[in-house]
């Protein structure tokens, strides 16, 4: 049916190869485990048949289970993985990354929340973004759209997914200020899910188009979405965040 789910986490409890980082423990994992195999199975259910796994925050930088399941299933999952922005070579990683399938890198705000994306690394993340077509995707709250919004027009040949329509309404209220401090500038995509009911906002097939391509139809994160009625934001729930 050419349905995509555009973020799924998936995990495992096999901890001798693939552990846990630090500051995670066993207890943070609910339910214990999910597997690859286990959205497959839900996928098919809701006629799903590619997906855009996300790296796990139990594993920060290490993405070796993501990749693992993209290499087993190989076509099926497309990958945003999860690097270090402080790194010397940020840029290096992410192409290496996309070698093995990987099309965006979430990113998240460390230390002050106004100049959170200052610094060499994420000058070198977005340039490269541009000429990879790679997308980064922010897991950010409104307070930090004026530093992004500082770096798109820097690269604005970068795609930009913010995940979770930046979180509007998860901490506090839903504001109209948010929503329009979010629609100020038109990003890549606006990925919607976990049931924040502000609808997809445009954004699916933009988003699908990024990581696997042109597709007659796809899905926002966590959903299985006919584009025909995303655009009138109405949402089926399909898998899990």
């Amino acid at each position: 049916m050419n349905y995509i789910d555009a973020h799924v986490h998936v995990w495992t409890d096999d901890f001798d190869k693939y552990p846990l980082a630090e500051g995670f423990g066993v207890e943070e994992m609910v339910p214990p485990t999910f597997f690859p195999e286990d959205i497959i199975g839900h996928g098919k259910a809701s006629g799903v048949d590619r997906i855009a796994l996300v790296q796990m925050s139990y594993y920060r930088f290490d993405n070796s289970y993501m990749l693992a399941a993209m290499r087993e299933y190989e076509g099926l999952f497309s990958g945003i993985a999860v690097i270090d922005p402080e790194a010397e070579r940020p840029d290096d990683e992410m192409r290496r990354l996309a070698k093995e399938g990987v099309r965006g890198f979430r990113v998240y705000p460390q230390g002050p929340v106004e100049a959170w994306m200052d610094g060499a690394g994420y000058e070198r993340m977005l340039a490269c973004g541009a000429e990879e077509n790679l997308a980064i995707c922010p897991l950010i709250n409104p307070d930090a759209l004026p530093a992004l919004m500082r770096r798109c027009e820097q690269f604005p040949d970068a795609p930009i997914i913010i995940d979770h329509l930046c979180r509007i309404g998860v901490s506090q209220p839903v504001s109209e200020e948010h929503i329009a401090a979010l629609c100020a500038r038109r990003y890549g995509a606006v990925s919607a899910g976990d049931g924040q009911g502000l609808g997809v906002l445009r954004a699916g097939r933009e988003e699908a188009a990024v990581f696997f391509g042109s597709l007659p139809t796809t899905s926002g994160p966590s959903t299985a979405v006919d584009m025909n009625t995303a655009e009138e934001g109405r949402i089926g729930q399909s898998a899990a965040d």
